[in-house]
């Protein structure tokens, strides 16, 4: 069962990709404590200007992660999906230190059911979620822009069919 964990907590990113990015930019647009982290100095770079707190880091390294307080947050986005075993190590980590809340992105089914026997608590599919969405999107579109039924001009198809059953019974 999920921990339930106070809506202004921190939470730790880890992997600055596009999900990752967007993920830490949004958290951090809300007021959220965030810490970014990635083992790219260019992202980190180019993301610290839009989050308040990065860092070069490879969260692979149990180490690594205890030198930056991992263990002080609550929540935990592992957002490396791309290398199922950075992933899988990142999470396990995780795991292992106890953080609440563990969220992972996985690029697979089977990817997400790793994740999950190795206890995150909710695993993010983001490209299968965004397709869904976006479906939906152009579904609520095709909604709006549906013209409304006309009204029926002239009689309808059951008044014609009494009409010709009263004619032959006269």
């Amino acid at each position: 069962m999920v921990e339930k964990i106070p809506h202004d907590a921190p939470v730790l990113v880890i992997g600055l990709g596009r999900f990752g990015a967007a993920t830490a930019g949004e958290l951090d647009k809300l007021g959220r404590d965030v810490l970014a982290v990635d083992e790219d100095p260019a992202l980190v770079q180019k993301w610290s200007d839009r989050v308040k707190h990065t860092a070069v880091l490879d969260a692979r390294n149990m180490n690594a992660l205890e030198q930056i307080g991992a263990r002080d947050f609550p929540i935990a986005v592992v957002a490396t999906g791309s290398s199922i075993e950075a992933s899988v190590l990142i999470t396990t980590n995780l795991v292992d230190m106890k953080i609440p809340q563990i969220w992972a992105k996985a690029i697979s089914e089977s990817h997400g059911k790793i994740l999950t026997r190795i206890g995150a608590h909710r695993v993010i599919y983001p490209e299968r979620e965004a397709g869904v969405n976006k479906v939906r999107e152009a579904a609520a579109r095709e909604e709006e822009a549906a013209p409304a039924p006309e009204e029926p001009k002239g009689p309808t198809e059951l008044e014609v069919l009494l009409e010709i059953r009263d004619s032959l019974k006269k």
